[in-house]
């Protein structure tokens, strides 16, 4: 929500760009770094501008905002993280094609981005502008004039060039399909089985159904090594999942048919997926038309509690209040006598769970009858490095995350420490909603456990309090807030925080 704001606020702003807005739920406080060209100075009219826009931020709920403003160095790192970022978002085929062939050059203030690729694609990236809105975005995006340079490579297009790696076994089985209907015979056989989401296809395999709408269809001519002119279709099919590579080598009895395929047709196809040049593709064996299901909705099927722990295995901890003989006995309150919690708080790469990564997960365990008996902390390699901000804000460092788990690895592990138990957060909608949509992505439902939002029990049952933050309330209770920012401590604190609530339980 922020990040539109500003973004929306800044762009009347010349020469202003917005990097980063990360809101610190713990501390109510959004960091905002926006960046400007090298070798200009700011005017006064421009620092007033950013100054009234922090304030209109403020006016919508956020009290602290810490205001950033960085040079736009020229950097040709930064410049093919750019280019990449727009093509696997914008030209996802292409992009699976290229995506090992970006380089750049800096040349007397000049940037130059190489992409290398096959000539059977000069064709799709000429009738797309690739280049030129390449060039566009990344100048845009560091403000400076960037080049965008696409090396074509020939290549001969015959039938050894797709059969390139080995058939591997059947893709695991994900049971999860897409409904077609009006299914036509066209080349080939009947085609019985049903079409699998295209982002669940992980694997080459000996048999693969998949269906979608035709794109970047091409018939071409090419000579075999026999010496005979044949003919090989190329193309992708997009269901509402993903997009695939396909070709076929074309019979001349099913060549005239071939023909009458189009961009914008619906079909589902049987064949081989093989790992190609540019990875996995799909050799047709069968194709029929169809139509596809115009009300899809993603299916998820989940997977049960794992029978073990695989990488992160919770430790059991001693609660220091347990520890005071001498404090007079606490009444643990009904509902921790009947329920055992699990606390936890995330650490990620951003606000929005759809564009941002979790780097970190800690968590503990309340056991009935109020005893804090166990923790889970794991760090979560993400796939992109983390930004600075984060850092800066959190502690967490690159090197923290590289031997960290892998994200489903993390998560089933999460997912047993869970079972029975109800979730509780500070500011519990943020860390639920990344928990929920990564635990969807890797199979496990985070959706069945029952929720508490220390931050709305706090708002119900602390009124006048000068805030809401976790460290107010935590002080409040003459609980110690230890490393802010790191998941384990604010999950500590969050469970303390709890037990001290539940007493107003009714």
């Amino acid at each position: 929500m922020f990040e539109e704001l500003i973004a929306k606020e800044i762009n009347d702003i010349k020469g202003i760009k917005l990097i980063s807005a990360v809101y610190n739920k713990t501390e109510d406080c959004l960091l905002v770094n926006l960046s400007y060209p090298d070798g200009i100075m700011l005017s006064k009219e421009q620092k007033e501008r950013i100054k009234s826009i922090t304030k209109k931020i403020s006016d919508v709920g956020v009290k602290n905002i810490s205001v950033q403003l960085k040079k736009a160095y020229i950097n040709a790192d930064a410049a093919i993280a750019c280019a990449k970022s727009f093509f696997e978002k914008n030209y996802p085929l292409m992009y699976s094609f290229t995506k090992d062939s970006f380089s750049a050059e800096v040349t007397d203030g000049k940037i130059t981005v190489i992409i290398e690729a096959g000539s059977d694609i000069k064709e799709y990236a000429n009738d797309r502008n690739i280049k030129e809105n390449t060039e566009k975005q990344i100048s845009e995006e560091l403000m400076t004039n960037v080049v965008v340079q696409i090396n074509y490579i020939e290549q001969e297009e015959q039938q050894t060039e797709f059969e390139i790696g080995e058939i591997a076994a059947e893709p695991e089985s994900s049971h999860r399909f897409i409904k077609i209907y009006n299914i036509q015979k066209f080349i080939g056989e009947e085609i019985t089985e049903k079409p699998m989401y295209i982002s669940d296809v992980k694997s080459a395999c000996d048999t693969l159904v998949i269906c979608g709408v035709i794109n970047y269809f091409s018939l071409k001519e090419y000579t075999s090594q026999s010496g005979k002119q044949k003919h090989i279709a190329k193309f992708s099919l997009k269901d509402p999942t993903g997009e695939f590579s396909a070709f076929m080598f074309v019979s001349e009895t099913a060549y005239p048919k071939m023909k009458k395929l189009q961009d914008g047709l619906e079909i589902i196809v049987s064949g081989s997926c093989e790992l190609g040049k540019y990875g996995l593709e799909l050799k047709c064996r069968d194709i029929s038309l169809c139509e596809v299901d115009k009300n899809f909705v993603e299916e998820f099927v989940f997977k049960p509690e794992p029978k073990n722990y695989s990488k992160v295995f919770p430790e059991k901890i001693v609660y220091n209040e347990q520890l005071n003989l001498f404090e007079q006995e606490r009444k643990v309150s009904p509902f921790l006598q009947n329920n055992e919690v699990v606390v936890f708080d995330l650490e990620t790469t951003g606000l929005n769970f759809t564009d941002s990564e979790i780097i970190e997960i800690g968590a503990i365990k309340i056991k009935k009858g109020g005893v804090i008996s166990e923790k889970f902390t794991t760090f979560v390699k993400p796939s992109k490095p983390i930004p600075k901000e984060i850092t800066n804000l959190t502690g967490i460092t690159n090197d923290d995350v590289k031997d960290g788990n892998e994200l489903e690895t993390a998560i089933a592990d999460f997912y047993k420490f869970t079972r029975g138990c109800t979730l509780v957060g500070h500011n519990l909608n943020f860390d639920y909603g990344f928990i929920n949509y990564y635990g969807k992505k890797v199979g496990y439902d985070f959706s069945t456990n029952p929720q508490q939002d220390t931050y709305a029990l706090s708002q119900k049952y602390l009124p006048g309090i000068k805030n809401y933050k976790l460290k107010t309330v935590a002080e409040h209770f003459n609980i110690s807030l230890k490393n802010a920012h790191r998941a384990y401590h604010d999950a500590y604190a969050t469970a303390e925080v709890f037990i001290k609530l539940t007493d107003f339980f009714k």
